[in-house]
């Protein structure tokens, strides 16, 4: 009797034994997404990828009213905001405008009585854009015009009132660059004063351009 009943207790403990070893073996054979082999990459191509190409990263083109990028077909609409003038220019801006659509009012013979540069009497036929610029009187200021699309000129007049001057006004003081390509003008003031910024093409020219200020 003691013999017969060892015998069952072996039994019962090696099969106890056979089947835990049995419900452990096969851990990862199982084919769900808990496996440890489970895709983690944290760059996926879902466009989420602060490098991807999708145009909502930092890649993406911030620079659309940039000067430099002056579409010389593209249909600029300016509005006139008083007599001549077509807008303000401040320290740091830049802008893209056109002088197609702009007034006549202003020729050579405004520029030369205001001694902004030598030019002919009958130059500047065409139209003109003018803007104002408040000079801070910090010191230097400079006006830089882009114009890739025609041959353009700027100058620079000072003058506050609301109308705009004529050939029988004097105005001041004034400055011009009429070289061939871009141009440049710096104003030094050390009290604020106004001026008004011409474009304007030679020989009736008209044309896309990009005008900025910057200021010290």
């Amino acid at each position: 009797m003691r013999i017969l009943l060892l015998a069952g207790l072996v039994g019962c403990t090696t099969k106890g034994i056979s089947d835990s070893s049995d419900t452990g073996v096969a851990q990862d054979s199982d084919d769900t997404s808990s496996d440890v082999d489970v895709d983690d990459d944290p760059v996926d191509d879902s466009g989420d990828d602060p490098g991807d190409d999708s145009g909502t990263g930092p890649d993406a083109d911030e620079d659309a009213d940039d000067p430099g990028d002056i579409d010389c077909e593209e249909d600029v609409e300016v509005e006139l905001e008083a007599t001549c003038v077509s807008g303000s220019l401040e320290c740091g801006d830049s802008l893209i405008s056109t002088t197609i659509g702009g007034l006549s009012e202003s020729t050579g013979l405004e520029y030369g009585s205001w001694f902004c540069e030598v030019v002919g009497s009958d130059s500047y036929a065409g139209p003109e854009r003018v803007y104002r610029f408040d000079h801070p009187g910090t010191g230097n200021a400079t006006i830089e015009l882009e114009s890739p699309c025609g041959e353009l000129d700027i100058f620079a007049a000072f003058w506050s009132d609301d109308t705009c001057p004529t050939a029988a006004h004097s105005v001041g003081e004034c400055e011009g660059d009429v070289g061939a390509g871009n141009g440049s003008i710096t104003i030094w003031n050390s009290s604020p004063r106004s001026y008004l910024v011409y474009v304007d093409g030679p020989d009736g020219a008209e044309a896309n351009f990009g005008l900025s200020a910057t200021c010290e």
